[in-house]
């Protein structure tokens, strides 16, 4: 990319991912990637919270937005799944800590690990466990019950 997004582009940006604007979200990086002459995949890879380090990906997964992930992720991007934010949550975390199952499944199907662990030193099974959201702990230790933590 050969400029940078700015600040007020970046908060367009993710507050239509948070608000669940996929009309929003295409419009405007369609219009950005066209003023930066880039694509739009880079784009979402440099849409990056300047303070937090959230991605769009850990706003949807926030908020259990199905819709606006399966876009995201259809553009393939290498470490969007794990991608940590300043205090080392992936958006597997969010998902897991907000309790939204379908995002946590969708997730995993497009190669999210559990295991990886934030700043704290807990792990997307744990952040489930802490915040009683057990149908995620049940699903995630099911389907992870032959894998070792690595």
């Amino acid at each position: 990319m050969k400029r940078k997004l700015n600040e007020d582009e970046i908060d367009d940006l993710l507050d239509s991912a948070r608000s669940n604007d996929l009309n929003e979200l295409k419009n405007n990086l369609n219009l950005i990637s066209t003023r930066l002459e880039c694509a739009e995949s880079d784009v979402i890879s440099h849409t990056i919270d300047v303070y937090s380090k959230n991605t769009l990906l850990h706003m949807a997964s926030a908020n259990g937005l199905l819709e606006i992930i399966l876009f995201l992720l259809s553009f393939n991007i290498n470490n969007m799944l794990s991608f940590k934010n300043e205090s080392g949550n992936t958006p597997l975390h969010w998902a897991c800590l907000n309790g939204h199952l379908n995002i946590v499944k969708t997730l995993c199907d497009f190669g999210a690990s559990p295991f990886e662990k934030n700043n704290s030193g807990q792990d997307c099974i744990f952040q489930a466990e802490t915040n009683e959201k057990f149908d995620v702990v049940d699903y995630l230790l099911e389907r992870y019950q032959d894998e070792e933590e690595v």
